[in-house]
């Protein structure tokens, strides 16, 4: 059986962030909280305290061919790109780098599991860059359709609010924002944002 602890005053009655609850009490309450629920969800039910909107219930153990089912085969065009993403499915999540994460979700390839992925190592740093510039990565999460949003909404909540922090700290880090990654992000937030209100 599990006993959880409400923290004061979820219990009964809502709680507001105010003069008596802030965020800054808030947020670590809910934590401890939530730290309990998670002891009583069976082993199998994993999720990142971090980043409590990404449930990762897959194993990073296998392939994207193994947890998808469907072998692609060998690749049938002579390009990098192609022989590359041939490749990547066949390789282990666990061993993704981030031009990996980049590359793939840049092709729509595997996104229901890599873009989780692609949201922790953002969350860690927003600035994280594949083989092309600073916030590359970040640029291709948001890039992805209005479909894929409406059907992650929490996802599209992390990512607008990861996307938030980064343009908020790039005054502070002019030797990885220039103007151009600025004005590239910027715009892809922008559009982001605009394709699921479209959509909605």
């Amino acid at each position: 059986m599990c006993n959880l602890a409400f923290p004061s005053g979820v219990g009964g009655q809502p709680v507001t962030p105010g003069a008596e609850y802030g965020y800054s009490r808030l947020v670590p309450m809910l934590e401890r909280f939530v730290g309990q629920l998670y002891r009583c969800l069976p082993t199998e039910l994993s999720f990142s305290m971090k980043t409590p909107v990404t449930p990762l219930q897959f194993d990073r153990n296998k392939s994207l061919q193994q947890l998808e089912g469907h072998d692609w085969g060998e690749p049938n065009y002579n390009s990098y790109l192609v022989i590359e993403c041939h490749r990547l499915r066949r390789v282990p999540l666990r061993e993704f780098t981030v031009e990996n994460l980049r590359m793939m979700i840049g092709q729509r390839i595997g996104r229901e599991y890599l873009v989780p992925l692609a949201l922790e190592r953002l969350e860690e740093d927003p600035f994280a860059a594949g083989d092309c510039y600073p916030c590359d990565l970040l640029e291709n999460v948001l890039g992805c359709d209005a479909r894929f949003w409406q059907q992650h909404a929490a996802w599209h909540r992390q990512a607008a609010t990861i996307a938030e922090r980064a343009i908020s700290l790039f005054p502070a880090r002019p030797d990885l924002a220039s103007k151009t990654i600025t004005k590239a992000v910027t715009n892809a937030y922008e559009e982001f944002q605009q394709r699921r209100t479209t959509a909605a």
